[in-house]
């Protein structure tokens, strides 16, 4: 099989499973350099999947409720971060899922503290 032809194949391959289990999907490499190209591309698709929910996240939260929050992946310390200058955020988490959890749990307190203290 060529290269070609194992690209094709683990691409149809991606398509069907869950992308979340990348150590499973390079069990259906036959050898080290084909193992190694497909945890690569494993990891592009599923960073690639990862921003264009990020960023369909973001724009939902930011109509919902009103403000603008900023997530980035920082990969040198191998955090997820979200900021929010207006309201005063600044979170991290080691997944995109925990972050959003702690996004979502703080953002009404610090929107309930920020009026309390304007109000002063």
């Amino acid at each position: 099989m060529t290269v070609i032809e194992n690209i094709k194949r683990f691409s149809t391959y991606l398509q069907s499973v869950d992308l979340r289990r990348i150590d499973e999907l390079v069990d259906v490499a036959r050898s080290q350099e084909e193992k190694e190209l497909f945890f690569a591309i494993t990891n592009f698709v599923l960073q690639t999947k990862q921003k264009a929910v990020l960023a369909r996240e973001e724009e939902y939260y930011s109509r919902q409720k009103g403000i603008n929050v900023d997530i980035i992946k920082d990969d040198d310390a191998g955090v997820w971060v979200a900021t929010c200058d207006e309201i005063g955020l600044a979170i991290e988490a080691y997944s995109y899922e925990e972050l959003v959890k702690r996004v979502e749990k703080a953002v009404p307190e610090l929107k309930r503290l920020n009026n309390k203290s304007s109000k002063k």
